[in-house]
């Protein structure tokens, strides 16, 4: 159960910092069970399961990204109206 919550908070924090926004394809999503997170780094290359390694894709994006071999970048942090 532990684990499963902070994997719950870890997307909800990806989720935010992305301004609930897929890098790949900029479009907003508001359920984020329907996203799949990414290694920036792939494990098999020695990527972690951090936070600052992962980035949350639309389904459909993330096959791009897959077959398509791009490169996904986090996404700067999105500002809270209170900064704006």
């Amino acid at each position: 159960m532990e684990t499963h919550l902070a994997g719950k908070r870890q997307l909800l924090h990806l989720w935010k910092e992305q301004g609930g926004r897929c890098p790949v394809c900029p479009q907003p999503s508001a359920a984020i069970e329907r996203w799949h997170s990414h290694h920036i780094i792939w494990r098999t290359q020695g990527g972690k399961d951090s936070v600052d390694n992962l980035v949350l894709l639309h389904p459909n994006g993330h096959r791009q990204v897959q077959h398509r071999g791009l490169t996904v970048v986090t996404p700067c942090p999105a500002r809270s109206n209170r900064e704006a």
